[in-house]
């Protein structure tokens, strides 16, 4: 997990994740083992993003979603793939 990044309660990161600086990680998200999320990016409420998924740069992945398996979240994008 890199510098600056809120992580709120009840969120939870797996040790093999990588969460960037500046990345904000709300309340009760998951981000699964060997998931990316990118610099200055936002997990969501409740968000999952699951293993192998790939949040990239500034995108956001909104409360109660879920990134699945080797999907990308481009750059400034916000995810609108599904939830939950």
């Amino acid at each position: 997990v890199g510098a600056d990044v809120m992580v709120g309660a009840g969120a939870w990161i797996d040790a093999e994740a990588r969460v960037a600086r500046g990345a904000d990680v709300w309340d009760g998200a998951v981000i699964e083992a060997n998931a990316r999320v990118g610099r200055d990016s936002e997990v969501g409420e409740g968000a999952t993003i699951e293993s192998d998924a790939v949040v990239r740069a500034n995108a956001v992945v909104p409360a109660g979603s879920r990134v699945p398996s080797g999907e990308v979240v481009p750059r400034g994008q916000t995810w609108s793939g599904g939830s939950n």
